[in-house]
């Protein structure tokens, strides 16, 4: 299946607001499901960190980045991805 941004995103969102609110803690998951969604959202984050990186790139190439700002779609990756900040250092 083609990989597609905007649902990983999405996915990655809720993962990271229901670890956030204990939704998804320890008790509650067994350890073949705790081990599931860590791959998941691991794999999640570097595909969408490698978007954000990408289009960066590509904003660099353009020379739009003195008149850029945020649109919709990398300030919902980085709200994703600020549930996650170790991975993100």
């Amino acid at each position: 299946m083609r990989e597609n941004y905007f649902v990983t995103r999405t996915i990655l969102q809720g993962f990271g607001q229901l670890l956030h609110l204990g939704g998804l803690n320890n008790k509650q998951l067994d350890a073949d499901s705790r081990r599931s969604m860590e791959l998941i959202s691991r794999k999640a984050r570097s595909f969408v960190q490698g978007e954000l990186t990408a289009d960066y790139a590509k904003l660099r190439e353009e020379s739009k980045l003195e008149n850029y700002t945020l649109n919709n779609t990398h300030l919902s990756a980085l709200y994703a991805l600020s549930f996650f900040r170790r991975s993100c250092s």
